[in-house]
């Protein structure tokens, strides 16, 4: 889990600029403190966590069987 977690860490901060935000974005955005604050948010908040991701993946379930 933590190797998938630090490509995609990785891949974010190799990631080129959007040409129509002038790359202001990912100067100001650090992936890896996004990550630590997420986790720091869901070790406090289990619960909630947990009902925003059964709630996605209700939504992209039945997204899915509509087609």
């Amino acid at each position: 889990m933590n190797a998938m977690k630090n490509r995609v860490l990785d891949y974010l901060s190799s990631a080129p600029p959007s040409e129509q935000d002038g790359g202001s974005l990912r100067e100001s955005v650090d992936p890896h403190r996004m990550a630590s604050a997420a986790e720091q948010w869901i070790a406090k908040n289990p619960g909630v966590a947990l009902g925003a991701a059964v709630t996605v993946g209700v939504f992209l379930g039945w997204l899915i069987k509509r087609k």
